[in-house]
């Protein structure tokens, strides 16, 4: 079958200074009012949670907001078990071999968003990224994605991958594409 490229954006993240810099002018305008906010009224907290038991909790509770979040629009994947389960094991896993860990925002004592995150060599890798919709005003996603692109900056990794998808919020946060391929054979009726 023909080759796809599917873009998958990743940010290139800068040795030195702030990584606000690699964010478009508009969205860092945006994040800094929203943290000057939050900041003022001391609103808002950071996290990063690494200890397996804690990854796996976190990841319990991204599903949770997933749900929730997708109840009105069809349903969410997570209300299945299995990928649920699957989700809190592999962040468990990748914690106890020091490679997950998971970046949080909370704002009024609520987890207000999540990104679940892989070392991979010097590519720190978004796994998943949920919201707390309640908060979608302060835009809790890009809050906390500069938060794990600022420990993986703190960390030594040169790049941060969003993972695949041309979400718009990813360019907004420094991303450019770069090409991920999928291949795809056929033999008869059945394709692999």
């Amino acid at each position: 079958d023909e080759i796809v490229q599917i873009p998958c954006p990743r940010t290139q993240i800068p040795q030195s200074g702030d990584v606000m810099e690699a964010v478009s002018s508009r969205t860092r305008r945006t994040i800094r009012k929203a943290m000057e906010t939050l900041e003022q009224e001391n609103r808002i907290s950071f996290r990063t949670v690494d200890l397996p038991e804690e990854t796996a909790e976190a990841a319990e509770l991204y599903a949770l907001q997933h749900m929730e979040r997708w109840s009105e629009k069809g349903g969410s994947i997570f209300s299945n078990e299995n990928l649920s389960g699957f989700l809190r094991d592999v962040m468990r896993a990748t914690a106890e071999e020091g490679r997950g860990m998971v970046y949080e925002a909370w704002i009024d004592g609520t987890l207000a968003s999540q990104m679940l995150c892989l070392d991979d060599g010097d590519v720190m890798r978004a796994y998943r990224v949920g919201m707390n919709n309640r908060f979608s005003e302060f835009s809790p996603g890009n809050l906390v994605a500069i938060h794990a692109m600022r420990e993986a900056q703190d960390a030594g990794f040169k790049q941060f991958d969003f993972g695949a998808g041309p979400e718009e919020f990813k360019y907004r946060l420094g991303a450019k594409d770069v090409p991920l391929i999928r291949i795809q054979a056929k033999r008869g009726t059945v394709k692999a």
